[in-house]
């Protein structure tokens, strides 16, 4: 019974949502690049409250990004800020976390406020002195997992291993192997587990 009333409250979601998708899914196809009202409904469902508000981020980027399953969490607040993301089942994005091209794969936890960002080269010092803007030429996808655990605030730029944990706070720019422990700012790997 608990099985029905979730496929019947993701199904009512879905067709909520569903406008909005049409929308961006449009644009992707008008203008690849663009990604202006795929920004703007992200946004706007991050912001819809409690687990109403869950199911409805969960339907959305079901639609617009490249996968996302319906057995995953994603916490008020969340947002994802380009379509090349994958989101596996029972994976748990918490509250205020901003994911940038990345693959999340089965079973992995996102702390809340973390940053999953899109490599680490999006900008760089131009001839005239000042930093460039975003390039999506430079985007890269990161892989997170799958089994990985990421402490809040984390920022990550690089690839995580399987069954990995990620300290609170920490800042990783380089790849993280397999089965270890590790926090800092900068990273270090604390034990193997």
């Amino acid at each position: 019974m608990r099985h029905v009333i979730k496929n019947m409250v993701f199904i009512v979601a879905y067709l909520i949502v569903l406008p909005t998708a049409l929308i961006v899914n449009l644009e992707k196809i008008l203008s690849k690049p663009s990604e202006f009202f795929f920004s703007l409904f992200a946004h706007i469902w991050a912001i819809a409250p409690g687990l109403p508000g869950c199911y409805l981020r969960v339907a959305y980027y079901n639609q617009v990004l490249e996968y996302c399953d319906r057995e995953c969490f994603l916490g008020f607040g969340m947002i994802c800020t380009h379509r090349e993301i994958r989101i596996e089942k029972n994976v748990y994005i918490g509250p205020y976390s901003m994911i940038g091209s990345s693959w999340i794969k089965k079973g992995s936890l996102i702390g809340t406020r973390c940053s999953l960002l899109s490599g680490k080269n999006q900008h760089e010092l131009g001839e005239d002195g000042k930093w460039t803007t975003f390039d999506p030429e430079k985007k890269v996808q990161i892989i997170v997992g799958p089994e990985v655990w990421l402490g809040e605030g984390v920022i990550l730029m690089a690839d995580v291993g399987q069954n990995s944990l990620i300290g609170s706070g920490a800042v990783v720019s380089s790849n993280v192997p397999v089965g270890v422990v590790g926090a800092g700012n900068p990273f270090r790997v604390v034990r193997k587990l």
